[in-house]
């Protein structure tokens, strides 16, 4: 089952450490605007769980803010948001065993526990519920990784909403519903997820700094699938950023190809999927990408990042040079991801700011280094 399930955190902590060590630097540079995050603790009683009890969807907003005198948000705090999965124990009981744990597995792969300790108490961009900058901003939803969570995408968050985004998410649907058991299944969860989705995008429609008009979704892993689906049901999606995504492989293929809402033709929003080939379970297969004829594509690879790196676990690399060899990363691994990070800002601002600068970077071949040269799958016309 490790080839279909999420690769969370600590099952991918067992990946081989990195030679390369020593502070590199590489700088995850944030944009003009102060980060704010809200965080809603709502439930879909349209969709209830097997148990009668209505759907619980804890959704993330990060946003443009005014600069606020309140406590930046850390690793720390995020993480203990995290909702308890399915039958679980209480929430915060949840949260800090689970962090607890991952910090536990972190120190037995030679992570000083003194670092684990600040960088999970370090500052982040966002505080929280700070002002609204004013005016209106283009809407990213995220779809997490299986498994996955809000923290597990808070910085690259953080990140687009320092350059001019609303950005939402909420858990993975294997967190809110029971896990994936099965290749068969993959498409029913995606369908899921996308569902899930579109409930976060009616609640960010009544907010005053959501503009109108076109949308972002960005995928990690799992979640790649589920943004797809949404995309064909939605078309206000005009960016689809796949992070390792699994559209980009062939497992599970046949089963989200068999959903409802798997239309090809109605993917007409644009598509940069970013992949790696360190991870055989996530070997490259664009078939899917390629049969998407109505969309334009771009395929972009990313140099010296595991699947694990492509989350939060990638930018750590870049904060803290001391935890590169527990998580498998080095300083190769650090620049990959803020030029990752960069490619996903330029095409955003591309497709939903109509941004000519960042539009051009999609056609050379040095647009991102160390990341690989830009392969363009032009739509075809019709």
């Amino acid at each position: 089952m490790r080839f279909i399930r999420c690769v969370t955190w600590l099952p991918l902590l067992l990946l081989a450490a990195a030679t390369a060590r020593g502070q590199s630097p590489a700088r995850l540079e944030p944009g003009q605007w102060a980060v704010g995050f809200t965080h809603l603790a709502t439930a879909d009683t349209g969709r209830p769980l097997p148990s009668g009890r209505p759907r619980p969807l804890d959704i993330g907003v990060w946003y443009p803010a005014r600069t606020s005198g309140g406590p930046h948000f850390t690793y720390r705090r995020y993480f203990l948001l995290t909702p308890a999965p399915q039958d679980s124990l209480p929430a915060a009981e949840s949260a800090r065993r689970e962090l607890d744990g991952f910090s536990d597995v972190l120190v037995a792969h030679g992570a000083p526990r003194a670092s684990v300790s600040a960088w999970l108490d370090a500052a982040m961009l966002a505080t929280g519920d700070a002002p609204l900058a004013g005016g209106r901003f283009p809407l990213v939803l995220v779809a997490q990784g299986n498994g996955q969570t809000l923290h597990d995408q808070a910085p690259l968050a953080e990140y687009l909403a320092s350059y001019g985004y609303v950005v939402a998410s909420v858990p993975s649907p294997m967190r809110i519903a029971g896990p994936l058991t099965g290749e068969r299944e993959m498409g029913p969860r995606a369908e899921e997820q996308a569902a899930d989705l579109a409930f976060v995008l009616a609640r960010m429609a009544g907010r005053p700094d959501v503009a109108d008009g076109r949308m972002g979704v960005v995928g990690h892993s799992f979640g790649a699938r589920a943004a797809l689906l949404f995309a064909m049901r939605e078309p206000r999606i005009a960016a689809l950023v796949s992070l390792d995504g699994g559209i980009g492989t062939a497992t599970g293929r046949e089963s989200l190809a068999s959903q409802p809402s798997y239309v090809p033709s109605a993917m007409r929003g644009s598509i940069l999927h970013l992949y790696e080939r360190l991870d055989s379970f996530m070997a490259p297969d664009f078939t899917l990408l390629r049969s998407l004829a109505s969309a334009d594509r771009w395929l972009v690879e990313v140099p010296a990042m595991h699947h694990h790196h492509f989350a939060s676990l990638g930018a750590v690399s870049v904060t803290e040079p001391g935890l590169r060899p527990a998580l498998g990363a080095s300083d190769r691994t650090a620049s990959a991801y803020c030029a990752m990070a960069a490619a996903v800002r330029d095409f955003l601002a591309a497709f939903l700011k109509n941004d000519a600068r960042a539009r051009a970077r999609l056609g050379s071949n040095a647009a991102w280094p160390p990341l690989g040269a830009p392969e363009h799958l032009a739509r075809r016309s019709h």
